[in-house]
Order: C-alpha cells, then structure tokens, then sequence
C-alpha cells in the first residue's frame, strides 16, 4: 500500500511541476530582460533620524543588531528617514560586515543636495531592498571593497542613482532606477565589478564607468535614455551580454579605450546614433549581438585585431557595419537587412578584411580583395567591394542602401548597375583607369559618384536624381570625363572637379539642382566643358581657380543666379554658348586674358554680361546680347569688345548709328556694333486631326517645326507628359501606334532660348473595325437521354461587348464577356431531332461575328433486356412463368416465339410474362423479341424441356428445374398463358391411378382370406 501511494504521489508531483512548467504565466529564461526585483511584502519601516557610523564601535554603541561577521552581520534595517539637510545613512571606516536593509529615505523639500546612503572606506558592506527618493546621489561609495547593492529602488531627479569610486570588488543587482535620474550607475576607478538583472528607465546614462578593470554587465534593461545606455570609458577587460537597450538619444553601448572587450547577445534597438560602438581599444569581439533600427548598427573605430559575428542588424539607415580606420578586422555570419556595410582608412591595409558568410539584404556580401581580371555577376550580391584588385568587370546588380567602394584598384569597369535609397553611392578610392558605365543613382543622402585620386576616369551614359549630395564629384582625379550623362533633381551641385586637371565635361544634362549645374575649381587645370546643358539650378556652369580651360556649344537657360561665371581664371575661352533666362547670363571676376565669343546672351533678369573691375585683358567679341536687364556692364579698363578691325557684337538696343557704349565703370567701347531684330516665336505647324484604326501600324503625327534659337520640346497625350528632350530645330514626329479605342489630344511645345514658346495640338480618334475572333465548334450528334453535352465557342476582341445564343431562331442565353474567353451553352435534355444553335458575339464598337453548330439528339440504344433461366419442369406441374425484364426511354411492341412460330405480340411497358403450363413432354424454345419506337431490337431465347411424369415416384411434389435463376416479376408484367395442347387431363390420370390401386387392394385380401 505504501508503495502504491509513493506511486500515486510521484505522478501527481510530476503533473503540477509539467503544469507549473507548461503555465503561460510560468517564470521564462531571459538573458536580455533584469529579473524583476522584491522579496515579498515588507514589514513596517520604523521612522528614524539621520544615521552616522564612523567605526566598528559605532555599530555596537548605538545598539545595531549582529556581530559583525559574515554570518551574522550588523543590520540598519526597516527604517523611514526623512532628510534635505544631511546624508540620511552614513557609514565610514568600518571593517566588519554590515547589512542595510529595507530603509525607505526621502527628502523633505524640492531641493535636495544631498546623500541618501554614503559608504566610505569599508569593507563586506550590503545594502539591499532600500528605496531612496529625489536625493542627489542614491547611493554613494567611495573607497569600500568587496560591497554589494541589490534589489534597490530609486526614484526621481538624482544626478546618480548609484555612485561608486575608488572601489573594487562591487556588485549591482536586481535594481530599478527611473523617473529622470542624470546616471543609473556612475563608476569612477573602480575594479572587479558585476552588474547584472537592473533596470534603467528614463536616464541621461544608464551605466556610466570610467577608468577601471573586469567589469561585467549583463542582462540589464535599459528604456529610454537621453545619451546612451552603457557608456565605457579606459576600462580594460570588459564583458556585456544580454542587455537589452532601447529608445537611446545617442549609441546603446558605447566602449571607449576598453581592451580585451567582449560583447554578446545584446539587443539594441532605435538608438539615435550607433547600436554598439567600440573605439581605441585592442583585441574587440562582438558576438551574436542584435541591433535594430538605429543609424548604425555596429561601429568599429580605431579598433585593432576586432571581430563582428553572428550578429543581426535591421532597418539601419546609415550602416549596419561601420569599420572606421580598424586594423584586423574579422567579420563573420553576420546577417544585414537594410543597409550595409562601410569601411573606412587612410591606407590599404584599413581596407583588408577577413570575412566569411556575411549577407546583406538578403544575398551575399561581394567583398573582393586581391583579385585579378575576374567577371562579377553584380545580381548575385547585396553589396559589392573591390580592394586591390585588378582588370574587375562588374556587370549588373540592384544595390538598395548599402555603399559601393573601389578601393586601391585598376583598370576597372562598372557596368549596369542601380543604386537606390542610399547614403552614398559609388565611392572610388585611388582607383585609376576606371570605367563607370550605364550607372543609375537615386535618392541617395549624399553622392552618386565619389572619386579621390583616380586618374583617368571616365563616367558615361549614367543617370542621377533626387540626391542631396553632388552627382558627381571628382577630387584630385587627373584626366577624368563625365559624358552622356543626365542628373536632375537634386540638393547640391551637378558635376564637381575639384583639383582635377585636363578633365572633360561634355554631352551632358543637368537639371533642377540648388546649386552649380556644373562646376570646375580649384586647380582643375586645361578643363573642357563641351555641350552640356544646365538648366534650373541655382547657377549654370562655374570656373574657379582653373587656368586654361574651354567651355563651347553649352546651353544654360533658366538658373537662378547665374548663367556661367568665371571666377580667378586665367586664359579661359567660352564661346558658342546659350545664356538665357537666368539672372545673369555670363559673369567674369578676377580673371584675364578670357576670350568669349560667338555666345547668345539674352533675355536674362539682371544683366546679359558682366564683367569685375578685377577681370584684365579679355575679349568679347561676336556675341548677341538681347533683352537683358542690361545688356553688358564692364568695370574693366581693359577690356576689349571688338576685334579692333570690323567685327564687334550684336545688341538689341543699339540704335544703328555710331559705336556702343558699353555699360559699367570702365567706359569700354564697341567700335563694331551691330542691331538684333526683335524674335519671334518658335514655328510649329498645325496637322490635321486623324482617324486611326486600331491596330494598325505606321501612323504618325508630323509637326514641321524650326526656330533660330531651339531649345526644348514636351509632348503630352491628354495632359500627361508623353516625351521631352532637346530641340536642335529640327521637325518633331510622334508614333502613335498602339492605342486603344477613343479619343486622344495630343500636343506639342517647342521652347526656344530666348523663352519664347508655341504649341500644336492634334486630336486623334482611334476606332475599332475589327470583328471578335470566333472558333466553329463541329457538330454535335449526341445519344438521347445522355448528358454532358455543351457547345463550347472561345472568342477574343480587344473590346469585348455582349453575346447571344439562339436555338432554332429562340434566344436560350446571352450575356457579356470579357477579352478572351469561352462562351458555353449546355444542350442536355432535348428530345429526339435537329437543332440549330447560332451565336452572335459584338464588340463595344458594334463588329459582329456569327456561328452555327447543328445538334442532332438520336436513338441508337437497343432495348435493355433480360434473360430467364431455362425451365425444365415434369408434365402436368404448374406455376412456370416466364419473366423478361425489359426498359429503353421509347418502349414500343414484343413477339413471342415457340419453335419460330409466334405466339404472341403485343405493347410492352417494362416487362414481359409468359405462362408455360400444360405442355407435353418435350423442349421447347421460346424467344422474345422487342423493339422500341426507333426500331431499336432485342431479343432473348428461353429452353423449356417437359419431362414425362415417373410411375415409380412416391412422392406427389411436383420437381421443376431451372439452369439460372429467376427473373424478377413486375406489377406490370404481362403473362400470356400458352394455348390448349390435346394431352390427358390430369385427374382422369388420378382416377385411373385410384381405381387401379383399389383393385389391387381388393385382390390381396382375397387371396389372403384363401389362405
């Protein structure tokens, strides 16, 4: 008994521990959660003044339970104080254990500078369950050894909630510091510390330590901070695991000149700068940790012999790795969604990573280093880095928010390649002979393009946008050129060559950007900028500090400040260039010796062109200065406006008599002037409106256009801007194949130089004269009474309309349908005969198209018929049918034959009976025969054999034998008797038989009587 009752209370504890263990509200492992502190309820505090222990004898005098050892330690427990004035528990010099528990310490007005427990130059000291409020320090140690704080509670403005310095052997466990305190934990010199299981809410810092060694901090949460969450400074040996950090003004866990750190399997989320920062420190590793919507992720800087594995970092908007000039860097399985990763140094060996299994945005991460004349499949990748690597070809590839970098390479080309929502995009780093083809850059944060020390770089047939940055940027890149290429929308300049000499700039479009369209400065010597054209930016193309160099064929209209300016060049040739509609078309300052020819300068706000007193020796000669604010304004004295033999400029408020005076200070002179006519607007001709059919090819709307100064043409269908481009003057063509039924405006602008603009519109209709598409189904013959059976037509129009299904001249169905679809019409259920089902199938346009399929409903099923058994019978038995079971949909006449003579025939409904009685000895064969009303036949044979009765049977049972078994009768069988055959009646039989007996009897008792 006893041990089935250990039994029974076995199961019972293993139940309610798996019940404990499976309850959703069971205590659950967390290693980036504190535990939550409390011991349960506490008893009344006792309310006490301020509280001073200077010695080991204090404890004793003033009555404090305990001895003093670690067994049995002296205790300052459940105690109200209430003070402003004055540390409320303070305890100094002390060598003996001691206990502070379960004290609740306030203060008593707004403002509190004061304490609320004070240790100083102890040892073996606890304090544990206090709650201190509104004091300037919570707790403060300085000097004591071998203390420890657990399940503390702090509350209110304190500028530390704990405050320990000069110290070692510390720990901090299972507190809870909120509501605005400055620092949760500030350590100054302190050693061997554990703080673990706190929670921080609503601090400046959550932990704060500087200059210390082995300190350990884990699984504490810290909630929203205004600076950061764990911040380290030259402390050596330090571990963080399992923290969890969150909503930080600043970085989580920033590690400041802390060698021989570890930190793992922390969680960072919405930090305002990095997740996880180390810096100046030796032999980092990061391990598992997981940062989330921060702008960094993980940094690196100035980290030597670092390693980053493991980690997951999400939803970053800069980087999810950032190595900044990090010496041996290890990365490893790390796992980045949303950014990427940037490396950053002054030298090549900052650019030389160990790396492994890395993904980024869901792919592999490209890093390529030391290699040579390799083909990268750029679709393959996430994010793609080339460091001292030769003859690369990179073709391909959808980059979203990560960088790319060319690092310490050459002889590389880029081609294909798209680069979305990025910081940067494309970084090229003493990188020579370069070639970026076909590059799309868009909403990125600052450049498309950034080049520093790569010579001979050419950018071509690439496209740039909405960037807040400069498109393209070239610092210190000799030789480089920037063709075929379109930027437009954008916060910042265009294309940048900065200390880039014999660059070319040409063939390119710069539109809607907030500053220079086009700029070339300082010492970007013998640059060409050629046929480029800049418009609505704030100015269009600026030379600065760059001798000798040319701009011809550009085209600048519509900037805000200036159209080109030449700023502290030296021997700077313009010529063939458009300035109009900008503030001012073309301005020199400090420069000599330019020579500007053959521009047109017009129509421009301020001034057509200008000219600084500080500009010496220049040219100006053959251009068309017209409409102007004013037309030229010069505060040179040396300048030249002729060519000093009869050629000087055209001007349209020159009078046609004498010289021209030239605007400004310096009292310049054309001697060879000559007028402009007033312009006129762009010619564009009218067509006539079209009529088009629907699918055809080769339609076309022609407008003859032509202008002296074009510049730019929109093409809109209904409104909707179809084409734009420049406009040499040429005709203008659309091709307006493909559209669909309906009535379209097109219209065309043409914009010349001047501003001056004209427009034509031509208004197409687009009809549909094409039929629907309609199959012919075959002939349907079909078995009466069968189903299953449809007509089934597949149609097809652009524009579908309606349907109609007629069968002999009836409408059975209609309806719509759409664009390519089967139309159906079921055809089960008719009778016997030929039918006529005809569809009609529109468009909306009214096209018709017709189709008949004839149904023929016939009746070639034979009647179903039974068979019966074969009968065999002795003569004279009774009660012998014979039963045909019999069916078909049109049931019409039977015969029945005997030995090939009919017998009988008649109507049928679904059975046939027939009497075979009475017939003599013998066999007998009985077919039937039925048809239906569509001549359908079927027949079925019986054997009926009559034996002769046996005069030696004692039996009177009548014995019939049959071959099968019976048919089954039917209430509406039909059973026909046979007719009368000559055969002795049965009873004479019997009375013959009786009379026999009867005389046999009479005989053999006479003969016994003789006896």
């Amino acid at each position: 008994m006893r041990t089935g009752s250990t039994r029974v209370i076995f199961v019972v504890m293993v139940l309610g521990l798996s019940m404990i263990l499976a309850s959703p509200d069971a205590p659950k492992d967390s290693t980036s959660m504190p535990l939550q502190h409390g011991d349960g309820v506490r008893v009344a505090y006792t309310s006490s003044g301020p509280i001073a222990i200077s010695s080991d004898a204090d404890f004793v005098s003033q009555g404090w339970p305990g001895s003093g050892t670690a067994a049995d330690p002296y205790r300052i427990e459940n105690l109200s104080i209430v003070t402003s004035s004055s540390t409320a528990i303070n305890v100094s010099s002390t060598t003996a254990y001691f206990v502070i528990k379960n004290c609740l310490i306030q203060n008593s007005s707004s403002v509190d500078l004061t304490t609320g427990i004070a240790l100083k130059d102890n040892a073996h000291g606890v304090i544990r369950d206090c709650i201190v409020e509104n004091k300037h320090d919570g707790i403060y140690i300085n000097g004591s050894n071998e203390t420890a704080l657990d399940n503390n509670t702090f509350l209110g403005a304190m500028v530390s909630a704990m405050y320990v310095q000069w110290a070692s052997g510390l720990s901090i466990t299972n507190s809870t510091v909120s509501l605005n305190a400055n620092r949760g934990v500030t350590l100054e010199y302190v050693d061997d510390v554990e703080i673990s299981r706190n929670l921080f809410n609503n601090t400046d810092y959550g932990i704060y330590s500087y200059y210390g060694d082995n300190l350990s901090i884990s699984s504490n949460t810290i909630l929203p901070s205004s600076s950061s969450g764990v911040y380290v400074y030259w402390t050596s040996n330090v571990t963080a695991y399992d923290n969890y950090v969150t909503a930080i003004n600043s970085a989580g866990l920033i590690f400041y000149s802390s060698d021989s750190l570890n930190v793992t399997r922390n969680t960072v989320s919405k930090a305002h700068a990095s997740g996880i920062i180390a810096q100046y420190s030796d032999h980092v590793e990061m391990s598992f940790n997981t940062i989330e919507a921060s702008t960094y992720g993980i940094t690196l800087s100035r980290i030597t012999n670092g390693s980053v594995r493991g980690s997951v970092i999400s939803g970053c908007t800069l980087y999810g790795l950032y190595l900044d000039q990090s010496l041996g860097t290890q990365l490893y399985d790390n796992t980045i969604a949303g950014s990427g990763i940037y490396v950053y140094g002054p030298s090549l060996e900052y650019y030389v990573v160990e790396e492994s299994n890395n993904t980024v945005n869901g792919k592999s991460f490209g890093y390529f280093l030391n290699r040579t004349n390799t083909i990268v499949d750029g679709s393959k990748f996430g994010q793609i880095m080339l460091v001292n690597s030769t003859g690369m070809r990179v073709s391909g590839g959808f980059f979203e928010n990560v960088p790319t970098r060319i690092e310490y390479s050459n002889q590389t080309t880029l081609s294909g390649m798209t680069m979305v929502n990025t910081y940067r995009g494309l970084s090229l780093d003493y990188s020579p002979n370069i070639t970026v083809v076909d590059l799309s850059v868009s909403n990125a944060t600052t450049n498309g393009v950034g080049a520093f020390m790569t010579d001979n770089l050419t950018i071509k047939d690439s496209h740039f946008e909405f960037l807040t940055g400069i498109a393209v940027q070239l610092e210190s890149c000799s030789h480089a050129t920037v063709v075929n290429t379109t930027i437009q929308r954008l916060n910042n300049q265009g294309i940048s060559l900065s200390l880039s000499p014999f660059g070319t700039i040409a063939n390119n479009t710069v539109d809607d950007c907030s500053s220079w369209g086009i700029s070339v400065t300082t010492t970007s010597y013998n640059a060409t900028v050629l046929r480029n054209t800049v418009r609505s930016c704030t100015g269009g193309v600026f030379i600065s500090s760059s001798h000798n160099s040319t701009m011809r064929d550009n085209t600048v209209v519509g900037n805000s400040a200036y159209g080109v300016k030449v700023a502290w060049s030296n021997h700077v040739h313009v010529s063939n260039t458009t300035s109009i509609l900008n503030n001012v078309g073309l301005y020199s300052v400090g420069s000599d010796n330019g020579t500007y020819m053959n521009n047109t300068v017009m129509s421009n706000g301020d001034t057509g062109i200008g000219v600084d007193g500080t500009s010496d020796y220049s040219v100006f000669v053959g251009n068309l200065l017209g409409w102007n604010g004013i037309n030229a304004e010069d505060a040179s004295s040396t300048s030249a406006w002729d060519d000093n033999v009869s050629r000087g400029n055209a001007w349209s408020d020159y009078n046609g008599t004498g010289v021209y005076p030239v605007g400004g200070t310096g009292g310049r002179i054309d001697h060879y002037p000559v007028g402009i006519a007033l312009p006129v607007p762009p010619f564009i001709s009218q067509p006539e409106n079209m009529t088009v059919t629907e699918d055809t090819i080769g339609n076309v709307i022609l407008w003859e256009a032509r202008s002296l100064f074009p510049d730019w043409y929109t093409i809109s269908r209904n409104t909707t801007l179809l084409n734009e481009g420049e406009w040499n003057g040429s005709n203008i063509s659309l091709n307006i194949d493909g559209l669909e039924v309906g009535t379209f405006n097109f219209t065309v602008v043409v914009y010349d130089r001047l501003g001056l603009t004209n427009s034509s519109s031509v208004i197409v209709t687009v009809v549909d004269t094409t039929a629907p598409s309609l199959d012919s189904p075959p002939d349907i013959t079909y078995e009466v009474g069968t189903t299953g059976h449809q007509v089934v037509w597949t149609a097809a129009a652009h524009h579908p309309g309606s349907h109609t299904i007629y069968r002999n001249g009836t409408v059975v169905a209609s309806g719509n349908w759409s664009v390519s679809t089967t139309i159906s019409v079921s055809i089960d259920g008719l009778s016997l005969g030929l039918y006529n089902f005809t569809i009609v199938v529109r468009d909306l346009s009214g096209n018709l198209v017709v189709d008949t399929v004839w149904v023929m409903v016939r009746d070639t099923t034979p009647p179903s018929l039974t068979s019966p058994a074969d009968v065999t019978y002795v003569m004279g038995a009774v009660g012998h049918v014979l039963q045909w079971n019999v069916s078909d949909l049109f049931p019409a006449g039977y015969r029945i034959y005997r030995n090939g003579t009919v017998v009988m025939s008649a109507e049928w409904t679904d059975s046939v009976s027939l009497n075979v009685d009475y017939l003599i000895v013998g066999t007998y064969n009985f077919t039937l025969v039925v048809w239906d009303g569509s001549g359908n036949t079927a027949a079925d044979t019986v054997i009926v054999t009559v034996v002769p009765y046996s005069t030696t049977s004692t039996s009177s049972t009548t014995e019939t034998t049959a071959t099968s078994t019976s048919p089954t009768t039917s209430n509406n069988s039909t059973t026909t008797p046979l007719p009368t055959e000559p055969m002795v009646p049965a009873w004479a039989l019997g009375v013959v038989a009786g009379v026999f007996s009867v005389v046999i009897l009479v005989l053999l008792v006479l003969l016994r009587r003789r006896q």
